[in-house]
């Protein structure tokens, strides 16, 4: 045979190869179009599960012998058991929302399911119970952890009051597996709100310098205890905003339970409401830096709240100083 013949065979065979892929890929869609249409499926495991319902929250851990309970009194979630912790309403809306979108990977139907200690169900490692009020009706729901599968890729979990039991994923696990810490309220400022603040004073412990702002009707003025020219000088309203946002989204690192002893005391924070009710103080201390500290860190007590955080100053850090970031421009366009 000659080469072109060959070639030529060998085109042909790759054509029909070709038509049959693409006419089997005819055949495969028509019968999707067919028969693969089903209606959607909940794989929620807490279905019709509303987090704005509960009103408190059971959670212990058998493995870390840890147990923690919250409590929504008059709409606001407070830490029932360690009394000591504060949280916030948002950070309990994240937490439930999680349990409301916990999706499971399989199902083991009731008859099914054998004995619940082949789950580790029987005396599970983690129990999450919540008392629901809803329509006027109170109740009890949550779910509880046994053991991983067999192939360590999931978890076996059961709806305490339900007969079925489900395999969620390791992934799906993070959504709800915090520990009582992780809940606890990482705010500075969660007593105030920065629209009824009418004065902020920034003061360096070690030096004295202080530079306050206060409002006056609509506007801010910036007053220096080391500079004479620097007396009642208007401020931009976007340097106030911007100022605030620097203060209000100061964030703590970590929620510590103890100052330690004899701190060295270096900058204070000073809010006050526009009607002189309220005064949050936050006094910051030197920290030693330890191997686990990725940034300069600072210890923070809250003189209102009594909290004790670790955070980063470096977006405040200017205004203790003399030149303070969007404020000494003013001094020199004077």
């Amino acid at each position: 045979m000659k080469k072109s013949d060959k070639q030529l065979v060998i085109l042909a065979v790759i054509l029909v190869a070709i038509l049959a892929i693409y006419f089997g890929y005819l055949g495969v869609k028509a019968l999707i179009n067919k028969y693969g249409k089903h209606e959607t499926v909940s794989y929620k495991i807490l279905d019709n599960f509303d987090p704005d319902s509960v009103k408190e929250i059971f959670v212990e851990d058998t493995i870390g012998q840890k147990t923690f309970e919250l409590i929504k009194i008059n709409g606001n979630w407070q830490f029932k058991s360690p009394s000591n912790y504060i949280t916030d309403n948002q950070i309990i809306s994240s937490y439930l929302t999680g349990f409301q979108q916990l999706y499971f990977r399989d199902k083991i139907n009731a008859d099914e399911v054998s004995e619940l200690k082949y789950y580790g169900l029987d005396n599970p490692n983690k129990t999450f119970r919540f008392l629901i009020e809803k329509d006027g009706k109170e109740y009890t729901t949550g779910v509880i952890f046994g053991e991983r599968t067999p192939t360590m890729d999931g978890l076996y979990l059961k709806i305490i009051d339900k007969p079925e039991v489900y395999v969620i994923t390791l992934d799906a696990i993070q959504l709800i597996d915090f520990d009582a810490q992780a809940l606890r309220n990482k705010n500075l400022f969660t007593v105030i709100n920065k629209d009824n603040v009418g004065t902020i004073v920034f003061t360096d412990l070690k030096n004295g310098c202080q530079n306050q702002l206060i409002k006056e009707g609509s506007a801010w003025k910036w007053n220096a205890n080391y500079d004479e020219k620097i007396k009642n000088i208007l401020v931009p309203d976007e340097s106030i905003k911007s100022i605030f946002d620097r203060v209000f989204y100061l964030s703590a690192v970590d929620v510590l339970d103890e100052m330690p002893k004899n701190p060295e005391l270096m900058y204070e924070i000073t809010l006050i409401s526009i009607d002189k009710n309220t005064t949050v103080k936050i006094q910051i201390a030197k920290k030693e830096k330890s191997p686990d500290d990725t940034q300069e860190l600072f210890y923070a007590f809250n003189s209102y709240t009594k909290e004790i955080f670790t955070i980063s100053i470096l977006t405040i850090k200017t205004f203790f100083t003399e030149k303070p970031y969007l404020l000494s421009e003013l001094v020199e366009k004077k």
